[in-house]
């Protein structure tokens, strides 16, 4: 590999110099947590150099959008090329900005089904040094975090309240609900009803939406008619009080299911342990004969989770952390902390900061690289 050899008196290009190929790197700026996000789905990115040049491209898109950005960039890379990658982000980290380093900070390994090739998502930021963290009583940093896993460990699931059943649920070209766990359509259930709870549920689990197509029932309707829903439902008034949905990125083109879940459960209902349930129910189905009868393939679900909450959740339901334990606080190593990504609270601003997000992963027995 022909590479460049950088020094004090040879700096790189500054940042708002250096170019990318656009065609492939799909770029979003997402104005209300003042990010900029980029991915390079369609192809193995053999060449660390060309990543790097890739999240600093971000960072210059970053940097004129925004006063204090967090660029995020993810790419597919072999893993081993993990320590050339880590090697060259550490020599382009010592003669960059102080407020422009960056960092390798979560990775997903997996299999190529076609291939046999161990490759991983690199997920990869440069996060603006005076970006502010949202401070609560309940927040803790990512360290408390992974340390309160390793004291408790996995979490065995409490048993679910009385008459709440877990359902994983899709609608059918007929308009049909099937549930994958049983194999059997649901006669007591249709999709305008499933459709109109779940948006009236992520109303009410959220302040400020993600996505606000989720907040109304189309936008539940087409979820349903694409991707797997993870349902808790009471059975004594035949309401949904908590769910988990499965959204697919129909960029990721390796023969591979890549989603992202979103988790979320009714007020009278948190803290009985039913989104554990949720959790464990999805890492069962995307091995279930069901779910690859359907169609689907070999699948990673990957969780962009709010720290101190639904971060410890995932690891204590048996997600793996998209890192190393040891990594945690060191600049060099990969420790899934994605920085200070989200808010729950409203538009990013300095008077009420980000939440922390930590990132981890699960997947299908038969791409699963330990």
């Amino acid at each position: 590999m022909n590479t460049t050899t950088y020094t004090t008196e040879n700096p790189p290009p500054t940042i708002m110099e250096i170019q990318t190929d656009h065609e492939s790197f799909q770029v979003s700026i997402q104005e209300s947590t003042h990010r900029v996000k980029g991915k390079r789905f369609d192809s193995v990115t053999r060449d660390p150099e060309s990543l790097i040049k890739d999240v600093l491209s971000l960072w210059s898109v970053g940097t004129r959008e925004f006063q204090n950005p967090l660029v995020q960039a993810r790419h597919v890379c072999p893993i081993d090329q993990e320590a050339e990658l880590l090697e060259l982000v550490s020599e382009r980290n010592a003669i960059l900005p102080s407020d422009s380093q960056v960092r390798v900070n979560g990775r997903i390994p997996f299999m190529d089904p076609d291939t046999d090739e161990h490759l991983a998502i690199y997920f990869t930021s440069i996060e603006d040094s005076s970006r502010a963290q949202f401070n609560s009583p309940n927040q803790v940093d990512h360290g408390t975090a992974i340390q309160t896993f390793m004291e408790k460990g996995l979490s065995e699931p409490r048993p679910l309240p009385e008459g709440v059943e877990i359902r994983a649920i899709r609608e059918l070209q007929d308009g049909e609900i099937y549930d994958y766990l049983s194999d059997e359509v649901l006669e007591e259930m249709d999709t305008e009803t499933v459709a109109r709870q779940l948006a009236e549920l992520h109303t009410q689990s959220f302040a400020h939406a993600h996505d606000r197509s989720q907040t109304k029932p189309s936008g539940q309707s087409e979820i349903l008619k694409e991707n797997p829903v993870i349902v808790a439902i009471d059975t004594t008034t035949n309401e949904i009080v908590a769910a988990g949905l499965m959204e697919q990125d129909t960029d990721f083109n390796f023969g591979i299911t890549l989603t992202e879940p979103t988790f979320y459960t009714a007020r009278d209902y948190r803290r009985q342990g039913i989104s554990t349930h949720l959790r464990k129910t999805m890492q069962h189905l995307i091995d279930m004969p069901t779910y690859f009868n359907r169609g689907y393939q070999p699948t990673i679900i990957f969780n962009e989770s709010i720290r101190g909450s639904s971060f410890i959740g995932s690891l204590r339901a048996g997600c793996k952390l998209s890192g190393d334990l040891q990594a945690t606080g060191d600049s060099n190593g990969i420790d899934g902390n994605l920085g200070n990504a989200y808010t729950y609270i409203g538009p990013a601003n300095p008077e009420t900061g980000l939440m922390p997000m930590g990132l981890t992963h699960w997947t299908s027995n038969s791409i699963r690289v330990e």
